[in-house]
């Protein structure tokens, strides 16, 4: 260890033998593990042919230099020249058999740019032509990486966040086994994995440096903690070191707590030293110090930490550990603080993405966790086929132990959410394979569980998304059956817990809760559930757009609950890397502050475990079961909130503050300002009272400079002040807070579920079905047609109904009296005439009336019939042809594991090739650049004829202001599905007006679509694993 200061030098060895530097200076020690960080003398270098630096006097420095660089007494080189630097990695004990990462903290000042590379021995002598692998970043934030010196581009762009006032962290890493490079900026991942078989190169790399390219002595670039290591490879997972029980990473502020660590034992039988580290929430370390493992390979830590949160770091194995400072939670919970755990499904023995060997133990810890936190209610999972796999047999347990953990929640007083959406096999299944065709056994099987499990619910959620693919992708009114079969055995078993549903994936589907509304769903409900992943500032309109939905249907006062709402993090690691971690925790927390400023009663963060899909990872937690910082956040804003009613928005004028939500009583407020900066920081102008108290994301007391300006370090801060401080500066006509008030009125009106439940029963043969409706085959529509209907009693006595069916309005045929006995099922038919078969739209309902079983839910579908291209555009006596067959105005922007192809087979044809994976990204949406502008065109939609297959959605984007590929740019999308996936051809008209904001892209500032904005759009899939295709033959721009 060099001390400049002291100029003493202080060899440590890890029990890897892995060199760890370390530098302190003036009382701030700076320190990074199982790499080499190479921090030089202070030092003015002439202009050399070649110079080698020297780091202390008893060991010379692996860096050669071909150029100026003056060394700051900070360790940080700069330059207003064009120097190289390089080392070799055998100087620096670096194995280049294994994947090799370098990482530096850059300025470019006013420098052509500023690069690292990996590259061949000597490269500081001939950079250009030594260099394999170069990343360079210029002063405007637009970066490039090039390969085979620098003859070609794998990526370009520009980096958001970039920094001029502060350095940048550039990172590389390259694994010579699967021959692929990454990069990332700021945390940002520019280059994933790409594999450099690609270009038909394989570097044999054994150097590593940096370059300055013509830098300026007005404001010189910089390069500082330039760091080189051995990492793990892609997936690989570290074992060295586990927790045990992740409670004890929940700690009490400021009291000493000991953590305990396992590893293995030692080879000799003799004790050593481990190294670490801590650091806080922004990553400034706070501690570093070494602790003795045993020979056993135990190993402990005393702490003592101020509120906030904290990471632990192990020098020998790269291994981190989140700690969550907070007091343990006391009292009554606030009901709006759930999470969504799904321990049932996550938490088991083995999985694809970790493995928890003792998952009772690991359960029972992360259950605890919940109750210490002030977590209201845990969102779990039910796999129904599993528990009853056959008529008369039970299996409560299984082997993901159902049953046991729900009696470890009972056992720690946390309620569960119970919830399920898959059907046992002997019950037999409905259109789409999903819902039970049996209501009878799924209502007496229901009925057994509630027996035996309902001590455990805080409620009952019927279903998961049911208006997606995995749910069979079947319209609403096939959901209804199984929602009304369960209320009603529900109220009969007695169940005193709320029961609702469906949790309906995305808030802006408002058309599939239109349909749930429509056939009575909601009438038998205590709540309706919606899942919503859109970012904090987006979460306004869309509870409005659903509490708007629901008045429409005299369901004004129904509660809503968000049953999922997270931000992921990309997968492939233990840990996020820094700057995710904060963007997942300030959008996680700021959703539910959000969420609760708007009226929603119940709130469950998404998801509480380790948990990879596709390329993301939504955990809270780590692999190891170790906290994350949105885990610490979620903690602190329940501490701070719960139980505070939002009264209203802080006044300011300061632009930077997107978002101030202020809840309160009588006694206290806490104001909560948002900026959306998670990384940067921002100081912003707002008056507050001298007395007031700030705290960051995590809970960290931070220091109020005056009493004008507010730091806000981490995308949001609290504030904490008196009642009788605060006047003037609160808002109190914001449209939250009339949802608000809307939402705690009395008098949700739930109707008595009826024993009598309606389903409409489709031949498949006759329809093509999706959450549309029925679109009815070409060959079935010039004909009479027939409607099934079946009636169901699951009551312990007759019924008789009189059933009636009518299109919008008109009734059809004669109304027919139905007798039901108890426990029966009777089928019915309805005709309806061939003058309505074949119209773009009808919508039938089925109405039942009896004196006995009260009030029968009605049944609503959606026929759609089948219009020629020709019929659909004749009306519109305004249109423009999209010129689509230009190869030139498309550009390919999909997953990469899409493999996605495009081709133009013939004159006015475009054509897309999919073959995807399994378990990966399935979407591929190309952008075409428009032929015209749609503003001032008195345009109102587009009409397309299409055809796709093997496809689970085909859906259209406009894109706002976007000339590249950028997932920032902001979208509009079809919320709905464009055309069927039969391989078929189908002409559909798509009206501007139904598109709804993307929230997988970037946010809107004034959010409503701007047509004069729009310049390119995109037609594309989200496919099935294999082989999809989907072609477009016709597509315009139509209006009256």
């Amino acid at each position: 260890m060099f001390n400049p200061q002291t100029n003493q030098t202080t060899k440590w060895t890890s029990r890897l033998g892995i060199g760890i530097c370390v530098l302190s200076l003036g009382g701030m020690v700076g320190m990074i593990l199982g790499v080499m960080t190479l921090r030089e003398q202070p030092n003015r270098l002439a202009d050399q042919a070649e110079i080698t630096l020297v780091a202390d006097k008893q060991a010379p420095s692996p860096w050669q230099v071909l150029g100026p660089l003056t060394v700051s007494a900070d360790g940080s080189m700069s330059s207003d020249q064009s120097p190289s630097a390089a080392m070799t990695l055998s100087d620096c004990d670096i194995d280049p058999a294994r994947p090799v990462q370098i990482s530096a903290q850059v300025m470019p000042g006013q420098s052509d740019w500023v690069g690292i590379a990996m590259g061949q021995n000597k490269m500081h002598a001939d950079f250009f032509k030594r260099n394999d692998l170069l990343l360079y970043l210029k002063p405007s934030g637009r970066y490039t990486f090039m390969i085979q010196n620098i003859s070609s581009v794998i990526g370009s762009g520009t980096i958001e966040p970039f920094f001029q006032d502060k350095p940048n962290t550039m990172q590389m890493t390259y694994d010579p086994q699967a021959n692929t490079v990454s990069a990332s900026i700021n945390g940002v991942t520019v280059i994933q994995q790409h594999a450099l078989e690609q270009n038909n190169f394989k570097p044999a790399i054994t150097s590593v440096g940096f370059r300055i390219n013509r830098g300026k002595e007005a404001a010189m670039a910089t390069v500082s903690q330039f760091q080189v290591r051995n990492v793990r490879a892609h997936g690989e997972t570290a074992s060295h070191w586990n927790v045990g029980n992740a409670e004890q990473f929940f700690i009490q502020p400021n009291e000493l707590t000991v953590l305990n660590f396992n590893g293995d034992a030692s080879a000799d039988g003799v004790a050593s030293q481990q190294t670490y580290a801590i650091h806080d929430y922004a990553q400034n370390l706070v501690k570093t110090d070494q602790a003795t493992v045993d020979h056993n390979g135990q190993m402990q830590i005393s702490v003592q930490l101020p509120q906030g949160f904290y990471s632990i770091q192990l020098s020998d194995s790269d291994q981190s550990f989140g700690i969550v400072s907070q007091p343990t939670f006391t009292g009554k919970t606030d009901p709006f603080f759930c999470v969504d755990s799904a321990l049932s499904w996550l938490v088991v023995e083995k999985n694809h993405y970790t493995t928890y060997p003792d998952f009772q133990k690991t359960r029972e810890s992360l259950v605890k966790i919940l109750k210490r936190s002030g977590v209201a209610m845990s969102r779990e999972r039910l796999s129904w086929g599993q528990i009853q796999p056959a008529k008369d047999q039970w299996d409560w347990d299984s082997p993901r132990e159902f049953e046991t953990l729900r009696r470890t929640y009972q056992k720690h007083g946390v309620p569960v959410l119970e919830m399920f959406h898959s059907t046992p096999a002997f019950m037999g299944q409905t259109s789409g394979k999903r819902f039970p065709l049996d209501m009878h056994a799924a209502s007496n099987s229901w009925q057994t569980i509630t027996k035996r499990w309902q001590n455990a619910w805080g409620s009952v959620e019927i279903w998961n998304e049911p208006n997606l693919d995995f749910s069979g992708n079947q319209p609403a009114d096939q959901y209804a059956p199984l929602a009304k079969t369960l209320a009603y055995t529900m109220a009969k078993s007695g169940v005193d817990v709320p029961v609702g549903g469906p949790g309906v994936a995305g808030g802006h589907d408002v058309h599939y809760l239109e349909n749930l509304a429509q056939n009575g769903v909601l009438d038998g409900m205590d709540y309706y559930s919606f899942h919503t992943y859109h970012h904090a500032p987006l979460i306004e309109q869309i509870v409005a757009d659903v509490r708007s939905t629901l008045s429409r249907y005299g369901q004004s006062t129904l509660p809503i609950w968000i049953t999922e709402c997270g931000r992921p993090w990309r997968k492939g690691t233990d840990r996020p890397e820094l700057v995710e971690d904060m963007e997942s925790a300030m959008d996680n927390v700021m959703k539910a502050i959000e969420t609760k400023a708007c009226g929603i009663a119940r709130h469950f963060v998404f998801v509480y475990p380790f948990y990879e899909e596709r390329s993301r990872n939504f955990g809270l937690m780590d692999r190891q079961g170790t906290p994350l910082r949105a885990m610490a956040a979620y903690t602190q804003a329940i501490s701070a909130l719960s139980h505070q009613p939002y009264i209203g928005d802080w006044i300011t004028d300061d632009q930077a503050v997107r978002l101030a939500r202020v809840f309160g009583d009588e006694q206290s407020v806490t104001a909560v300002f948002y900026t959306g900066k998670a990384f940067q920081g921002q100081t912003v102008t707002v008056k507050l009272p001298s007395t007031a108290e700030c705290f960051g994301i995590d809970g960290r007391r931070l220091v109020l400079a005056d009493q004008e300006h507010l730091a806000i370090p981490d995308g949001l801060t609290y504030v904490r002040m008196d009642r009788s401080q605060v006047t003037t500066q609160l808002d109190r006509k914001t449209r939250a807070l009339e949802m608000t008030a809307a939402a705690s009125k009395p008098g949700h009106d739930k109707v008595a579920p009826s024993p009598v439940v309606m389903q409409f029963m489709p031949d498949e043969s006759d329809y093509v079905i999706d959450v549309n409706g029925y679109r009815m085959l070409d060959e079935k529509s010039d004909s009479d047609h027939v409607l099934p209907l079946r009636l169901m009693n699951l009551g312990e006595q007759k019924h008789s109904a009189k059933v009636t069916l009518t299109c919008e309005g008109q009734t059809l045929g004669k109304t027919q009296s139905i007798d039901i006995a108890a426990g029966q099922t009777v089928m019915t038919h309805w005709p309806i005439p061939v003058s309505l078969v074949g119209k773009p739209q009808l919508k039938l309902k089925f109405d039942a009336q009896s004196s006995t079983a009260g009030v029968i839910g009605p049944v609503v579908i959606n026929l759609i019939g089948e219009m020629s291209f020709e019929q659909l555009i004749a009306p519109w006596p305004n249109r423009q042809q999209i010129v689509i067959d230009d190869q030139t105005l498309w550009q390919m922007v999909a997953a990469p594991s899409s493999h996605a192809k495009m081709n133009f087979p013939g004159r006015g044809v475009w054509q897309m090739d999919v073959q995807l994976e399994k378990n990966t990204d399935n979407w591929a949406y190309p952008r075409l650049k428009l032929n015209m502008p749609i503003a001032g065109s008195q345009m109102q939609g587009i009409i397309l004829e299409a055809n796709a297959r093997n496809a689970n959605a085909v859906r259209l984007f406009l894109w706002e202001q976007s000339d590249s590929g950028s997932m920032e740019s902001v979208g509009y999308i079809s919320s709905r599905h464009l055309v069927p996936t039969d391989g078929k051809w189908h002409a559909v008209y798509m009206p501007f007006s139904s598109l709804t904001l993307s929230g997988a892209n970037g946010l809107d500032a004034n959010g409503k679509l701007d047509l004069d904005q729009v310049k390119r759009l995109s037609i594309g899939i989200n496919g099935k694993p294999g082989h999809g295709q989907i072609q477009v033959r016709q597509a315009w721009l139509v209006g009256k």
